[in-house]
């Protein structure tokens, strides 16, 4: 079947999608546990691996620090229309430490107008 419809306008950003990938500063981790596209990661501080925070600054597997944002792989799984498989527990993957990324916002911090800020010193 071929396309009967095409927009010009680009699509909307996924989460864990790069906005420009030449200013990334991407680094490989270890996934812990299945790490949705988009999330941000802490690296625990005993095993190394990426595992999704459950405060500032423990996960699941213990005390970690700030590590950045899972970045989306087109080659992997995703669910359409909410949420994303993502990495599994075990693979490598991408995080991005210094960028700009599209993420999924839950509005559980202030904006400013209209837009959300994180901004990492590490």
């Amino acid at each position: 079947m071929s396309q009967t419809s095409y927009t010009l306008e680009p699509a909307v950003g996924l989460p864990g999608q790069i906005v420009a990938p030449a200013r990334a500063e991407i680094e490989s981790l270890v996934a812990g546990e299945d790490i949705p596209f988009g999330r941000f990661v802490l690296k625990d501080d005993t095993d190394g691996k990426a595992y999704l925070p459950d405060d500032d600054t423990t996960s699941s597997a213990g005390a970690g620090t700030m590590a950045g944002v899972s970045v989306y792989v087109p080659t992997l799984e995703q669910v359409v229309g909410g949420g994303s498989v993502g990495h599994k527990a075990g693979t490598v993957m991408p995080v991005l430490r210094k960028g700009r990324i599209y993420v999924a916002f839950s509005g559980g911090t202030d904006t400013y107008n209209g837009q959300v800020n994180v901004h990492n010193d590490d």
